[in-house]
């Protein structure tokens, strides 16, 4: 990282507004960035208050928020925020069109409807063959697109290593698309790997990186040949 060091401090709802607007400046073509700023700030306001055990972590230069990163144990990250902003969330589509014209549209659309029909409440955990106990999910880290290869992501990525270890966690996880070949290099070259676990597939990777040095901890190894 070149000249000072982001500070890092745990972000709260009055951070909504830039977290939404950097979701937008760094995921311009994700579902949630094409549904508007309200939705982001719903979304992140459900991660940030729901019944999680989660840690938002803000990285600041000066007093712009120029990346975060939201991980910890989560208890329906997805399926709460659906169920709880259902009617929202179907004026914001037909607000936006656009958004079902599109193949990830159209795959988030359907996601969303299987999980209002599901039975389950809003605060059922995390799939429990797919998040191993220990593990610190990562369910989103954004870095603004003008302060990249600044060496932010790793700083954030550290911040949220310690603060797993500190809660006696000592895997993270995380799920990546691996049409990114620069986010792919990112994540190996910190020590991720691809994990065979249920949910793994050629367009989302579930990745892992164990924490611990403790033998027998070698977390996530695929036990079949990798795409």
């Amino acid at each position: 990282m070149t000249g000072a060091p982001p500070r890092l401090r745990t972000l709260h709802a009055a951070d909504l507004g830039p977290m939404a607007d950097l979701h937008r400046s760094a995921f311009p073509d994700s579902v949630l960035s094409a549904l508007g700023s309200e939705t982001l700030r719903r979304y992140y306001r459900w991660q940030i208050d729901g019944p999680h055990q989660v840690e938002p972590i803000g990285a600041f230069l000066d007093d712009e928020l120029v990346g975060f990163l939201v991980g910890g144990r989560f208890h329906g990250s997805m399926i709460g925020f659906v169920k709880g902003q259902a009617a929202f969330l179907v004026v914001q589509v037909m607000r936006h069109p656009a958004v079902v014209r599109g193949g990830r549209g159209r795959r988030a659309i359907a996601t969303g409807l299987r999980l209002l029909v599901r039975p389950a409440g809003r605060t059922t955990p995390e799939r429990p063959d797919r998040v191993p106990d220990g593990s610190f999910g990562v369910l989103a880290i954004a870095v603004a697109p003008h302060h990249r290869r600044l060496g932010i992501g790793s700083a954030l990525f550290a911040e949220a290593e310690r603060r797993a270890r500190a809660t006696g966690m000592h895997r993270l996880h995380l799920t990546l698309d691996p049409s990114n070949p620069g986010a792919v290099a990112f994540y190996e070259g910190q020590g991720w790997r691809r994990l065979g676990l249920p949910g793994d597939t050629d367009h989302q990777w579930l990745m892992g990186k164990t924490l611990s040095p403790e033998p027998g901890a070698a977390f996530g190894e695929d036990p079949g040949p990798r795409s």
